[in-house]
């Protein structure tokens, strides 16, 4: 009989561990799940503070860090533009012919073309200098345009 009484001890003691690691583990993924929650808090917070920058400083940016993303703001504001009227003229359309569809074809290259090359003026613009910066989506600590990982925090730089 003492082997079963110490085999149901060893049991007993055995599963409270494994219900205890259980509760630990439920625990950390409670935290780590509001540590996410406050992270995407911070980044809606960052994004909204940026739109709020560039509203206020898309015509005078305080920096060629800033201007540089003011105008890649801009830019793609403007072929977003574009592709949306051209969207609201094929809606326009009563029936796309086959000649219509080539000259859809041709407008979409010509926007396409217009859009690479107002594109290409603010990569220029970065080349001439020296150090450009980004920042890191987790802390917003500046980092260079070719790290891969934000030297503050750790986090993968995209």
């Amino acid at each position: 009989m003492a082997f079963f009484d110490d085999l149901k001890q060893k049991v007993l003691v055995g599963s409270k561990q494994v219900a205890d690691k259980a509760k630990e583990m439920a625990d950390v993924t409670k935290l780590k799940s509001q540590i996410a929650s406050e992270k995407s808090k911070i980044k809606e917070a960052y994004t909204i503070l940026g739109q709020l920058y560039y509203e206020a400083h898309k015509d005078d940016p305080e920096s060629e860090d800033f201007a540089a993303q003011v105008a890649v703001i801009t830019k793609s504001t403007e072929a977003i533009a574009l592709f949306e009227e051209e969207i609201e003229r094929i809606k326009a359309e009563p029936e796309v012919t086959e000649p219509a569809a080539e000259e859809t074809a041709e407008a979409e290259t010509e926007i396409s073309k217009e859009i690479s090359e107002e594109s290409a003026a603010p990569v220029e613009e970065k080349e001439e200098t020296p150090v450009q910066k980004k920042y890191c989506s987790n802390c917003g600590a500046s980092v260079n345009t070719d790290a891969s990982f934000c030297s503050s925090c750790g986090t993968p730089i995209q």
